[in-house]
């Protein structure tokens, strides 16, 4: 039970490491809640986009060695950003990247329980799973303003290194499985012979998959964004946003 609640109280905290500092990334950057908006709506694009592709890869590869690949671009996109933190083209590209880490995190983790938990405890694992996100959402709020009197530099260092490192580390800590009793689905379209090259060309390649991604995308990423840009927005035309989109 530890380590996926562990999994989704980080995951559920980069999704929600900017907004508490936001206002030091409006001035930062010289943007107002429209800017700010362009930035938070970065990972909830990439991340629901990716859901159906990071599902196949899940299904089709060691979970282990996925959920790691899925951590370190996390890693990466919350510490790129310090090339140049005042630009919010590159704070937002790499927040996207990290909708890519945390896509293929939490389908690799979600993978990772129906491998190794038992069946009578799958249902019960999973509902603690969810709820670690509740709690990795309310934690930017009751932590970063606390940490170094509330600097945004924290926003990033702590999802990078208190948090996804951690559970790097911690995974040497999770025991080995091999998924021989859990076979990739035949409506995947990724056939059972050939290596890995062929098998991710095949899930990259895939016109339907893409196409159902984009759909959930759309859907789940707009949902997202109508709490992120609708309120934003209003504060700006109110005129108590920041200098506004430069």
């Amino acid at each position: 039970v530890w380590y996926p609640v562990l999994t989704s109280v980080s995951l559920g905290f980069t999704f929600m490491n900017i907004p508490p500092l936001g206002h030091q990334f409006m001035e930062l950057m010289g943007v107002g809640f429209d800017g700010l908006s362009i930035l938070l709506s970065g990972l909830f694009w990439t991340h629901s986009f990716l859901q159906l592709p990071s599902g196949l890869l899940a299904d089709r590869f060691d979970s282990k060695k996925l959920l790691t690949i899925g951590l370190g671009i996390g890693i990466i996109g919350n510490l790129l950003p310090f090339i140049k933190p005042e630009s919010l083209a590159l704070a937002t590209f790499m927040r996207a990247v990290t909708g890519v880490g945390t896509s293929v995190s939490f389908l690799a983790m979600m993978k990772l329980i129906l491998i190794m938990a038992p069946a009578e405890k799958i249902p019960s694992i999973q509902g603690f799973q969810g709820a670690g996100f509740s709690v990795g959402f309310a934690l930017p709020y009751l932590v970063l303003p606390h940490i170094s009197g509330g600097l945004w530099i924290w926003s990033y260092l702590t999802s990078a290194l208190a948090l996804s490192a951690v559970l790097l580390i911690g995974l040497f800590f999770v025991p080995g499985a091999k998924p021989v009793s859990f076979p990739s689905p035949a409506s995947t379209g990724v056939g059972k012979s050939g290596g890995t090259d062929q098998a991710v060309q095949k899930i990259l390649t895939s016109k339907p998959i893409w196409i159902l991604g984009i759909f959930h995308g759309l859907s789940y990423g707009a949902m997202n964004h109508l709490g992120n840009w609708l309120p934003s927005i209003l504060a700006d035309l109110d005129g108590v946003g920041g200098p506004g989109l430069r």
